[in-house]
């Protein structure tokens, strides 16, 4: 992959190095170009563009262009989509016949992307950056852009990866996917229909997520196989229900995490998902029990969230199973100030992903301080879920209730844990453990 950014020691455009010239020089470059060359300037990336908004020479698949707001980021996809598609002239044929281009919603798509209902100096979408001649034709309703060579452009959006399912392509445009909703599922897809022309290329445009309380080479870092995971002393199933069922609900958040000896915990399964109360509560449940043996062991408690559901959580598993062990949490906080004390835990080292979520690490990846359901057009209850369960585990460790004995037999003995040997596990205080449930 190549990776292009903003940068002080960025060389000048062509443009930039005339009109830096005194104005004898400036006039004089300027007075040797005929009309219809200075018409053809406007259009001429070549001499508007900086060289770091160039795409790199060489065989390469993925070129991103990862920039904050002002670098031009994108007038480069745009440009880069045009030098492609398009021949030497209107009606010869590019590199490219088939173009995916998406975004991170419909609108940023037609609105940026597409530059729809704009003019060249209020926008730099595909539709202001070719000449009238070569100028694609916007098909609102069949989501497309149509070259007069006969090139097609196809619309999509990060929030509907299987729009992806199907199609080929000889190349792609991805627009802001730092902010994609379902970003692993889209770019899996998109991958999939990149296969035809005789060399696929992908170019990223995005501004890096400032202030995202986790990062993905973090995540990674931690990141261990279901062997590698200590005995756990504990092992409890947050829920964060949705209280919808109607079409474009919210998630549940289901997830299964556990802490060892040593006080490291373990990110163990994520079931979430848009489900009616009937089928998230036997989802819970199952779990709960380790039907399928996804879990080492059967789990000792199912945390969930009262804030919206009221008591909805603990009336729906109990249908399932009327002695499961319950606890009912309530949020005081503003859901960025509960997941500050677990992303402190993240960045300990002390939290480890058994396996990979995609869905749960996307969204966790994009949370900020600032973040927007109505912007992002999705609720993080799989995050929800992820911090309440770790909430009880780790950060509230000390209430009684989930509190308990170490067994006589470990107490003392030196724990294995990723990357070598601690000590004695802690001395816990509380009640003695009464049939795996404090």
């Amino acid at each position: 992959m190549h990776a292009h950014g903003s940068s002080p020691k960025s060389k000048r455009s062509l443009v930039e190095k005339i009109a830096s010239k005194p104005t004898t020089k400036r006039r004089a470059a300027l007075n040797n170009l005929t009309e219809s060359e200075i018409d053809l300037l406007e259009y001429e990336w070549r001499c508007w563009g900086r060289p770091a908004q160039f795409a790199p020479d060489g065989d390469w698949l993925t070129w991103l262009v990862l920039a904050g707001r002002g670098f031009g980021k994108t007038r480069c996809g745009a440009e880069f989509v045009r030098e492609r598609i398009c021949g030497d002239t209107p009606l010869a044929a590019g590199r490219w016949r088939h173009v995916a281009i998406i975004a991170e919603t419909a609108a940023d798509a037609r609105d940026v992307m597409v530059g729809k209902g704009k003019s060249g100096t209020d926008a730099s979408g595909l539709l202001q950056v070719h000449p009238a001649d070569y100028r694609p034709v916007y098909l609102t309703s069949a989501r497309q852009l149509r070259w007069p060579n006969g090139a097609i452009g196809s619309i999509y959006n990060a929030t509907e990866p299987d729009q992806l399912r199907g199609p080929q392509f000889d190349g792609a445009w991805c627009d802001e996917l730092a902010k994609w909703r379902y970003a692993s599922d889209t770019w899996d897809m998109l991958q999939m229909g990149l296969r035809t022309g005789a060399n696929p290329q992908v170019v990223i445009t995005t501004t890096p997520i400032e202030g995202a309380l986790w990062r993905r080479s973090q995540i990674e870092e931690s990141r261990v196989a279901r062997n590698d995971v200590p005995d756990l002393k504990r092992i409890v199933i947050a829920v964060d229900p949705s209280v919808s069922t109607s079409e474009g609900s919210n998630e549940t958040g289901i997830i299964a995490v556990g802490v060892a000896y040593n006080n490291h915990a373990y990110v163990l399964d994520d079931r979430s998902g848009v489900f009616t109360p009937d089928e998230w509560g036997r989802q819970v449940v199952a779990l709960y029990r380790n039907d399928g043996d996804k879990l080492p062991r059967k789990a000792d408690r199912v945390i969930g969230e009262r804030n919206n559901g009221g008591d909805m959580v603990e009336s729906t598993i109990r249908t399932f199973d009327r002695n499961i062990a319950y606890q009912s949490v309530w949020a005081s906080k503003g859901k960025f100030m509960r997941a500050e004390p677990v992303s402190a835990l993240y960045e300990q080292g002390r939290v480890h992903h058994v396996g990979a979520f995609p869905k749960l690490e996307d969204q966790m990846c994009e949370f900020t301080a600032d973040f927007d359901r109505a912007r992002s057009g999705y609720s993080p209850d799989r995050l929800d879920a992820l911090v309440w369960g770790l909430t009880k585990l780790l950060v509230d460790y000390q209430v009684p209730d989930m509190q308990f004995a170490v067994p006589p037999e470990i107490a003392g003995r030196p724990r294995d844990v990723p990357g070598g040997t601690v000590g004695p596990a802690p001395n816990w205080s509380g009640r003695p453990e009464r049939g795996g449930v404090p």
